[in-house]
């Protein structure tokens, strides 16, 4: 029988679910895109979905690069899925309805309560990423505890919409700088925390988690100006050719699990 020559690699089998369910995601996004005109156009949810496929990208690069160094490629693609989709969707949502207030001229009134809803769904997913990787007690306790801490701090405008702008130029603004390094401050003295209340060796997990949120968090208050900007005057055609390159990208990952199969790949 004829096999070709490549038996002797091994692959990780959540690595390899992780990819194809990036390719599912991928698919999908891909496909609402191109059917940009059936979702109403300029008037359609697909400002926001760019917004959201944007940061969601930025997140797990920010978060899967660094914890790679620290907790292995294989536990940081966890926690980059995990964190990146999250983090990703909440700015994204958050970023939409603040310029949708902004243009009824309503930006006020985002002062109210919803910065509050969204610092607790960040809590949330600190705590889903803690509870896959470390311990569901640490898990529980460091989502609590950091959306307690993001609420406190939001509390005196330092949210990620109390400086919301667009800008088609990069700018580093001190204010936003001081809130994302007040904000990972938080996130770490929550995962010291949570850490101490669970009884786990987690506190290290925490205070860099605490320091890739900060810094990651001031890297995308640089660029988020420019991504809005860029959100609001990207073409349709060209939302039509980035469904179709994210449709292309979702393909070729999904394959992934025949490929390993035709080459005879161990999965582990």
């Amino acid at each position: 029988m004829f096999t070709l020559p490549i038996a002797d690699v091994a692959l990780d089998r959540h690595l390899l679910a992780a990819i194809s369910i990036a390719g599912a995601v991928c698919d999908l996004m891909g496909g609402l895109f191109l059917a940009y005109d059936l979702l109403g156009g300029s008037h359609g949810p697909l400002r926001t979905l760019t917004r959201v496929v944007t940061y969601t990208l930025f997140f797990c690069l920010g978060y899967g690069l660094p914890f790679s160094l620290v907790i292995g490629p294989l536990k940081a693609i966890e926690l980059a899925l995990i964190v990146g989709l999250g983090l990703g969707a909440i700015l994204g949502l958050e970023y939409a309805h603040a310029l949708r207030d902004k243009a009824r001229g309503l930006h006020h009134r985002y002062d109210g309560w919803m910065p509050f809803l969204f610092g607790a769904l960040r809590g949330a997913a600190f705590g889903l990423a803690g509870a896959v990787l470390i311990t569901p007690v640490f898990g529980l306790l460091f989502g609590i505890v950091s959306a307690a801490g993001l609420l406190a701090v939001y509390a005196f405008q330092l949210s990620p919409t109390a400086a919301y702008q667009t800008n088609n130029r990069l700018r580093v603004r001190a204010r936003e700088l001081l809130a994302s390094a007040v904000r990972g401050l938080a996130t770490a003295l929550a995962g010291v925390l949570a850490a101490l209340l669970s009884r786990s060796n987690a506190w290290a997990f925490g205070l860099i988690f605490g320091l890739v949120a900060g810094t990651v968090s001031a890297l995308i208050s640089i660029f988020s100006p420019s991504v809005e900007w860029w959100a609001d005057q990207l073409p349709a055609r060209r939302l039509g050719a980035f469904g179709a390159l994210l449709f292309l990208l979702g393909v070729l990952l999904q394959s992934l699990q025949y490929w390993v199969v035709l080459f005879n790949v161990t999965v582990r």
